[in-house]
């Protein structure tokens, strides 16, 4: 496994806002939270640049993406964010009325659950935010007092598996055109790899995976979160979250 537990060459975390948004920044930092971004090459020799790591702020309960159907396209769906990378940057693909604040803010009319999701919504956006620059914070100063003490006491920021994703996972059980093969894993064991594929019909790569509490914390006992994995197609310059769930 590969893992990554601070700022580094490979490594860069918590990007502003510019530096990870190609346009449309004041939007999209009402909803998406920037973490790092990624050097490719550390991973493969065959891929360029920098990838940014992106988490959504939402949602409280439910998947992302959930009862905002309407605003659904190939790849921003339940459970799946998609973006176009542009040298580094990213833009999210779709309306952004795909998020529940901003699908059921001005909507006459709300079931109990879109009125759930929109207070979830309200109330969590300003906590998150707060709890995202105190991790911002702590982390910045874990890898200071790392390199002085030749210590690494960092949460893991970024891993991947060297055989491949847990493609088992609720996350492969979610609608999205998945591409599927098998494979001999290190152990011997066959195994299978499942990854989801453009419109067009090419494969996305296996990026790796990130705990989002690690990057977002509520306080010293309570997490924000899930497992978010990352997939990249770097021929049509598109990128791929999606998340495990229980």
């Amino acid at each position: 496994m590969k893992t990554y537990k601070s700022h580094n060459k490979n490594l860069r975390i918590y990007p502003s806002p510019e530096d990870v948004f190609l346009s449309d920044i004041e939007t999209h930092k009402k909803y998406l939270l920037p973490c790092s971004l990624l050097y490719l090459p550390s991973l493969d020799n065959s891929l360029d640049g920098y990838l940014p790591i992106i988490i959504p702020i939402e949602p409280e309960w439910g998947c992302v993406g959930y009862l905002t159907n309407d605003y659904h396209n190939y790849y921003s769906r339940e459970n799946w964010i998609g973006y176009k990378i542009k040298n580094g940057k990213c833009s999210f693909i779709g309306d952004f009325k795909f998020f529940h604040q901003s699908a059921f803010e001005n909507k006459p009319s709300l079931t109990e659950d879109e009125h759930s999701l929109l207070e979830g919504a309200i109330t969590g956006h300003p906590i998150i935010l707060n709890s995202y620059n105190l991790q911002k914070k702590r982390l910045t100063q874990l890898n200071f007092l790392s390199k002085i003490l030749n210590k690494q006491n960092n949460p893991i920021l970024f891993s991947r598996e060297l055989d491949d994703n847990s493609s088992l996972g609720n996350w492969a059980q979610v609608e999205m055109p998945l591409s599927e093969s098998a494979y001999i894993d290190s152990h011997g064991d066959r195994s299978y790899k499942r990854v989801p594929i453009t419109q067009s019909g090419k494969e996305f790569i296996y990026i790796g995976t990130v705990e989002t509490n690690n990057y977002v914390a509520l306080s010293d006992d309570m997490y924000y979160g899930t497992q978010m994995l990352i997939f990249y197609q770097p021929e049509e310059e598109l990128m791929l979250t999606t998340f495990e769930y229980s």
